[in-house]
């Protein structure tokens, strides 16, 4: 998970990832959440 300050930003980061993952097996789907989000530390999924 990663957290941006923007949907435009967490957009670009997903489609710069999507076109050069760093590996040319690796490929990814990206999805973004609008809203709020809280952070809980030493919570256990």
């Amino acid at each position: 998970m990663a957290a941006f300050k923007c949907a435009g930003a967490a957009m670009d980061y997903a489609r710069a990832l999507q076109g050069n993952t760093g590996h040319p097996q690796v490929r990814i789907r990206a999805g973004i959440h609008i809203g709020p989000m809280r952070v809980e530390e030493g919570v256990e999924p």
